[in-house]
């Protein structure tokens, strides 16, 4: 790769972590295609990979959003203990963003329940006059096949909740992780509450 490549790439990777900490919403994948055409890069394979974007998000965030990104982050995560608190008899696991720690103030609380009777999850929903639609998620497994899940997704306040419904068989057999291709970590309630200690 020459060195204006090298450069380039570089650029991308900023700039790609920076459209993820202001946005919140854009996936890595959106998040590059979007920094690339903005620097009039089309070589496509070339691009950085999910890890580097991963570690420059930490980057910015440490360097412009040292204070509201925390702050933003705690108040996720108290949200999503009572998101889990309320699906606690489906083994709620918190998973994504606001567990990496990477998440924004417009992030989505991603929370992974298990039931081999997702129309349960539906109901429970409706029970508590919370809106939803529903819809689907992909995930790899550690054998490398991709699986769809069904996805109830709805609003606690202003951020987005996707809850993936797992068979619950898999309650411990984490998905891979699409940034760094390892098994997907995931907590549950009494870890998440542990992490608030932890920053509150």
């Amino acid at each position: 790769m020459q060195k204006t490549e090298v450069k380039t790439r570089q650029a991308i990777t900023v700039l790609a972590a920076q459209f993820i900490a202001e946005d919140g919403l854009i996936t890595y994948h959106a998040a590059k295609r979007k920094a690339a055409d903005h620097l009039g890069y089309n070589k496509r394979k070339d691009l950085p990979t999910n890890s580097e974007i991963e570690r420059s998000v930490i980057t910015y965030q440490n360097l412009f959003q040292n204070t509201c990104q925390p702050q933003a982050l705690f108040k996720l995560r108290c949200k999503a203990v009572n998101i889990m608190n309320l699906f606690e008899r489906f083994n709620p696991r918190l998973a994504g963003p606001v567990l990496a720690g990477t998440a924004g103030s417009h992030s989505e609380i991603i929370v992974h329940l298990f039931s081999d009777n997702p129309e349960t999850i539906s109901i429970q929903l409706m029970d508590n006059n919370i809106p939803y639609e529903l819809g689907q998620r992909r995930t790899r497994t550690a054998d490398k096949k991709t699986t769809t899940s069904p996805a109830y997704c709805f609003f606690a306040d202003d951020n987005p909740v996707v809850l993936i419904i797992f068979p619950e068989k898999d309650v411990k057999h984490a998905p891979v992780c699409p940034i760094n291709g390892k098994l997907m970590r995931r907590a549950n309630i009494t870890k998440v509450k542990a992490l608030l200690q932890e920053t509150g």
